[in-house]
Protein backbone atom coordinates (compact mmCIF):
# COMPACT_ATOMS: atom_id res chain seq x y z
CA UNK A 1 0.00 0.00 0.00
CA UNK A 2 1.54 3.83 -0.95
CA UNK A 3 -0.31 6.81 1.11
CA UNK A 4 0.58 10.17 -0.52
CA UNK A 5 -0.17 13.71 1.09
CA UNK A 6 0.06 16.73 -1.16
CA UNK A 7 1.50 19.06 1.06
CA UNK A 8 -0.30 22.19 1.91
CA UNK A 9 2.77 24.32 3.89
CA UNK A 10 6.50 23.76 4.27
CA UNK A 11 6.85 21.94 7.63
CA UNK A 12 9.99 19.31 8.88
CA UNK A 13 8.56 15.81 7.43
CA UNK A 14 8.00 14.33 11.25
CA UNK A 15 6.36 17.30 12.78
CA UNK A 16 3.88 17.12 9.29
CA UNK A 17 3.15 13.26 9.80
CA UNK A 18 2.76 14.03 13.84
CA UNK A 19 -0.32 16.83 12.65
CA UNK A 20 -1.48 13.70 11.25
CA UNK A 21 -1.54 11.99 13.80
CA UNK A 22 0.84 9.30 13.40
CA UNK A 23 1.89 7.83 16.80
CA UNK A 24 5.64 7.74 17.19
CA UNK A 25 5.93 4.04 16.88
CA UNK A 26 4.07 4.29 13.24
CA UNK A 27 6.89 7.13 12.58
CA UNK A 28 9.83 4.92 13.20
CA UNK A 29 8.20 1.93 11.83
CA UNK A 30 8.14 3.72 8.52
CA UNK A 31 11.24 6.40 8.49
CA UNK A 32 13.02 4.68 5.72
CA UNK A 33 10.20 4.62 3.27
CA UNK A 34 9.46 7.98 2.48
CA UNK A 35 9.49 9.90 -0.35
CA UNK A 36 8.89 13.17 -1.31
CA UNK A 37 8.89 14.04 -5.21
CA UNK A 38 9.84 10.17 -6.07
CA UNK A 39 13.14 10.68 -4.30
CA UNK A 40 13.84 9.11 -0.97
CA UNK A 41 13.82 11.40 2.22
CA UNK A 42 14.37 11.71 6.07
CA UNK A 43 12.46 12.41 8.69
CA UNK A 44 14.30 15.69 9.41
CA UNK A 45 14.26 16.55 6.27
CA UNK A 46 11.22 19.69 5.05
CA UNK A 47 8.62 19.60 2.63
CA UNK A 48 7.70 22.65 0.86
CA UNK A 49 3.99 23.36 -0.42
CA UNK A 50 2.85 21.29 -3.62
CA UNK A 51 5.37 18.47 -2.62
CA UNK A 52 3.93 15.16 -3.42
CA UNK A 53 4.80 13.18 0.25
CA UNK A 54 4.59 9.73 -0.22
CA UNK A 55 5.09 6.94 2.35
CA UNK A 56 5.13 3.13 0.79
CA UNK A 57 3.38 0.04 3.27
CA UNK A 58 4.93 -2.66 3.73
CA UNK A 59 2.81 -6.07 2.93
CA UNK A 60 1.09 -7.62 6.35
CA UNK A 61 0.84 -11.45 7.08
CA UNK A 62 -2.06 -12.96 8.57
CA UNK A 63 -2.85 -15.99 10.54
CA UNK A 64 -6.87 -15.67 10.32
CA UNK A 65 -8.48 -18.60 8.08
CA UNK A 66 -10.40 -17.09 5.46
CA UNK A 67 -13.87 -18.19 5.58
CA UNK A 68 -16.24 -16.73 2.76
CA UNK A 69 -19.50 -15.46 3.41
CA UNK A 70 -21.42 -12.79 2.54
CA UNK A 71 -20.54 -9.13 3.77
CA UNK A 72 -22.60 -6.20 3.17
CA UNK A 73 -19.76 -3.40 2.35
CA UNK A 74 -21.38 0.21 3.05
CA UNK A 75 -18.15 1.31 1.64
CA UNK A 76 -14.71 0.64 0.80
CA UNK A 77 -11.89 2.46 -0.58
CA UNK A 78 -8.22 1.70 -0.53
CA UNK A 79 -7.51 2.82 3.00
CA UNK A 80 -10.66 1.38 4.88
CA UNK A 81 -14.08 -0.36 5.22
CA UNK A 82 -17.38 -0.54 6.18
CA UNK A 83 -19.42 -3.34 7.09
CA UNK A 84 -22.48 -3.80 8.31
CA UNK A 85 -22.79 -6.75 10.62
CA UNK A 86 -25.56 -8.64 9.63
CA UNK A 87 -25.40 -11.71 11.59
CA UNK A 88 -25.02 -12.44 15.52
CA UNK A 89 -21.38 -13.39 15.51
CA UNK A 90 -18.03 -12.28 16.96
CA UNK A 91 -16.18 -9.87 15.60
CA UNK A 92 -13.32 -11.91 16.07
CA UNK A 93 -12.54 -15.45 16.22
CA UNK A 94 -12.33 -16.66 19.49
CA UNK A 95 -13.14 -20.50 21.29
CA UNK A 96 -16.02 -22.05 19.39
CA UNK A 97 -15.93 -19.68 16.62
CA UNK A 98 -12.39 -20.29 15.15
CA UNK A 99 -13.73 -19.83 11.44
CA UNK A 100 -17.09 -18.38 11.87
CA UNK A 101 -16.83 -14.66 12.74
CA UNK A 102 -16.84 -10.95 10.21
CA UNK A 103 -12.76 -11.66 11.02
CA UNK A 104 -12.82 -14.90 8.89
CA UNK A 105 -15.08 -13.33 6.04
CA UNK A 106 -12.99 -9.95 5.85
CA UNK A 107 -9.79 -12.30 5.28
CA UNK A 108 -11.94 -14.72 2.43
CA UNK A 109 -12.76 -11.04 0.92
CA UNK A 110 -9.16 -9.45 1.46
CA UNK A 111 -7.42 -12.71 -0.08
CA UNK A 112 -9.75 -12.32 -3.02
CA UNK A 113 -8.92 -8.93 -3.56
CA UNK A 114 -5.57 -9.27 -3.36
CA UNK A 115 -5.60 -6.81 -0.30
CA UNK A 116 -2.05 -7.90 1.90
CA UNK A 117 -3.22 -7.00 5.03
CA UNK A 118 -4.51 -8.56 8.16
CA UNK A 119 -7.99 -7.31 10.01
CA UNK A 120 -7.82 -4.15 11.83
CA UNK A 121 -11.07 -3.83 13.67
CA UNK A 122 -11.56 0.38 14.93
CA UNK A 123 -14.88 -0.51 16.81
CA UNK A 124 -15.92 -3.57 18.10
CA UNK A 125 -19.41 -4.74 18.70
CA UNK A 126 -20.15 -7.94 21.20
CA UNK A 127 -21.28 -11.06 19.32
CA UNK A 128 -25.04 -10.18 19.40
CA UNK A 129 -24.78 -6.64 18.69
CA UNK A 130 -25.75 -5.83 14.63
CA UNK A 131 -24.73 -2.55 12.62
CA UNK A 132 -21.84 -0.80 11.81
CA UNK A 133 -17.84 -1.79 11.59
CA UNK A 134 -15.01 0.43 10.63
CA UNK A 135 -12.26 -1.54 9.34
CA UNK A 136 -8.35 -0.29 8.49
CA UNK A 137 -6.27 -1.89 5.76
CA UNK A 138 -2.98 -1.59 7.44
CA UNK A 139 -1.94 -0.59 10.57
CA UNK A 140 -0.69 2.60 10.09
CA UNK A 141 -4.29 3.45 9.23
CA UNK A 142 -5.42 2.04 12.36
CA UNK A 143 -3.48 3.58 14.26
CA UNK A 144 -3.70 7.24 12.83
CA UNK A 145 -7.98 6.41 13.38
CA UNK A 146 -7.05 4.89 17.06
CA UNK A 147 -6.21 8.86 18.25
CA UNK A 148 -9.31 10.49 16.41
CA UNK A 149 -12.56 11.10 17.47
CA UNK A 150 -14.74 7.95 16.06
CA UNK A 151 -18.96 9.51 16.51
CA UNK A 152 -20.71 6.00 17.14
CA UNK A 153 -24.72 6.27 17.83
CA UNK A 154 -26.86 2.91 18.40
CA UNK A 155 -30.39 2.16 18.27
CA UNK A 156 -31.37 0.08 21.29
CA UNK A 157 -34.87 -1.38 22.41
CA UNK A 158 -35.51 -1.24 26.13
CA UNK A 159 -37.41 -3.35 28.26
CA UNK A 160 -40.75 -0.84 29.72
CA UNK A 161 -41.81 2.61 28.84
CA UNK A 162 -39.16 5.47 29.44
CA UNK A 163 -40.37 8.81 29.11
CA UNK A 164 -37.96 11.12 28.70
CA UNK A 165 -34.02 11.74 27.72
CA UNK A 166 -31.46 11.08 29.78
CA UNK A 167 -27.75 10.00 30.73
CA UNK A 168 -26.22 7.36 32.77
CA UNK A 169 -22.96 8.57 34.05
CA UNK A 170 -21.76 4.89 36.35
CA UNK A 171 -18.32 3.50 36.43
CA UNK A 172 -17.81 0.23 34.74
CA UNK A 173 -15.34 -2.52 35.86
CA UNK A 174 -14.85 -6.08 35.50
CA UNK A 175 -16.83 -8.63 36.90
CA UNK A 176 -17.22 -12.28 36.85
CA UNK A 177 -16.38 -14.26 33.35
CA UNK A 178 -17.44 -11.79 30.96
CA UNK A 179 -19.60 -9.59 32.79
CA UNK A 180 -19.14 -6.25 33.92
CA UNK A 181 -20.65 -4.69 37.02
CA UNK A 182 -21.23 -0.85 38.27
CA UNK A 183 -18.04 0.28 40.28
CA UNK A 184 -14.30 0.43 40.12
CA UNK A 185 -12.52 3.75 38.48
CA UNK A 186 -13.01 3.65 34.67
CA UNK A 187 -16.07 6.35 34.54
CA UNK A 188 -18.59 5.73 32.02
CA UNK A 189 -21.21 8.03 30.30
CA UNK A 190 -24.11 7.12 28.04
CA UNK A 191 -26.69 9.51 26.27
CA UNK A 192 -30.41 8.32 25.68
CA UNK A 193 -33.13 9.86 23.40
CA UNK A 194 -36.37 8.54 23.41
CA UNK A 195 -37.39 7.79 19.94
CA UNK A 196 -40.60 6.26 20.35
CA UNK A 197 -42.25 4.06 23.47
CA UNK A 198 -45.29 1.62 23.05
CA UNK A 199 -44.62 -1.81 24.69
CA UNK A 200 -40.93 -1.42 25.09
CA UNK A 201 -38.76 1.87 24.01
CA UNK A 202 -36.36 2.56 21.18
CA UNK A 203 -33.81 5.12 22.22
CA UNK A 204 -31.15 6.36 20.22
CA UNK A 205 -27.97 6.30 22.31
CA UNK A 206 -24.62 8.13 21.83
CA UNK A 207 -21.43 7.11 23.96
CA UNK A 208 -19.22 9.78 25.51
CA UNK A 209 -16.92 6.55 26.70
CA UNK A 210 -16.34 3.44 25.73
CA UNK A 211 -16.65 0.74 27.91
CA UNK A 212 -17.50 -3.20 27.31
CA UNK A 213 -20.54 -3.70 27.48
CA UNK A 214 -21.57 -0.31 28.67
CA UNK A 215 -25.14 0.39 26.90
CA UNK A 216 -25.90 -2.74 28.19
CA UNK A 217 -25.38 -2.28 31.65
CA UNK A 218 -26.00 0.92 31.98
CA UNK A 219 -29.89 0.51 30.27
CA UNK A 220 -30.00 -2.38 32.93
CA UNK A 221 -28.95 -0.54 35.90
CA UNK A 222 -31.70 1.88 35.54
CA UNK A 223 -33.96 -0.63 35.09
CA UNK A 224 -34.82 -1.26 31.39
CA UNK A 225 -32.41 -3.62 30.09
CA UNK A 226 -32.06 -4.22 26.80
CA UNK A 227 -35.10 -6.69 24.93
CA UNK A 228 -33.25 -10.22 24.78
CA UNK A 229 -30.32 -9.53 26.71
CA UNK A 230 -28.94 -12.55 28.29
CA UNK A 231 -26.10 -11.10 30.31
CA UNK A 232 -28.13 -8.27 31.96
CA UNK A 233 -31.59 -9.01 30.79
CA UNK A 234 -34.00 -11.86 30.38
CA UNK A 235 -32.27 -13.03 27.19
CA UNK A 236 -33.36 -13.75 23.82
CA UNK A 237 -31.92 -11.86 20.84
CA UNK A 238 -30.34 -8.98 21.81
CA UNK A 239 -32.01 -5.52 20.02
CA UNK A 240 -29.04 -3.30 20.05
CA UNK A 241 -27.37 -2.17 16.67
CA UNK A 242 -24.66 0.28 15.87
CA UNK A 243 -26.41 2.40 13.27
CA UNK A 244 -24.24 5.65 12.89
CA UNK A 245 -20.30 6.07 12.58
CA UNK A 246 -18.71 9.53 11.75
CA UNK A 247 -14.93 10.17 11.80
CA UNK A 248 -12.37 12.12 9.92
CA UNK A 249 -11.04 10.02 6.84
CA UNK A 250 -7.12 9.49 8.01
CA UNK A 251 -5.77 10.30 4.76
CA UNK A 252 -8.03 13.24 3.40
CA UNK A 253 -9.29 14.26 6.32
CA UNK A 254 -12.61 14.72 4.83
CA UNK A 255 -15.14 14.10 7.18
CA UNK A 256 -17.29 11.23 6.50
CA UNK A 257 -20.72 10.28 7.79
CA UNK A 258 -22.54 6.51 7.80
CA UNK A 259 -26.16 5.48 9.04
CA UNK A 260 -28.27 2.55 8.13
CA UNK A 261 -31.80 1.76 9.06
CA UNK A 262 -33.41 -0.06 11.88
CA UNK A 263 -33.83 -3.40 11.65
CA UNK A 264 -37.57 -4.80 10.79
CA UNK A 265 -36.90 -7.35 13.70
CA UNK A 266 -36.37 -4.53 16.11
CA UNK A 267 -39.21 -2.44 14.94
CA UNK A 268 -41.88 -5.08 15.59
CA UNK A 269 -41.14 -5.06 19.62
CA UNK A 270 -40.80 -1.28 19.86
Amino acid sequence: MKISFKVDEKKVIKDYLIERNFSKKIIRDIKDNIYVNNNKKRLWEAVLYGDNLEIILDDEISNIIPVEDDLEIVYEDEYLMVVNKTKRIPVMPNHGYYTNSLANHLMAYFVKNNIKSTIHLVNRLDKDTLGLVLIAKHKLIHGILSKMNIDKKYYAVCDGIIFEDGEVSLPIARGEDIKRVIGGSKDAKTVYHVIKNNVNTLLDISLLTGRTHQIRIHLSEIGHPIVGDSLYGNGGELALMSYYLGFNHPISNKYMEFSIPLTKDMEKIV
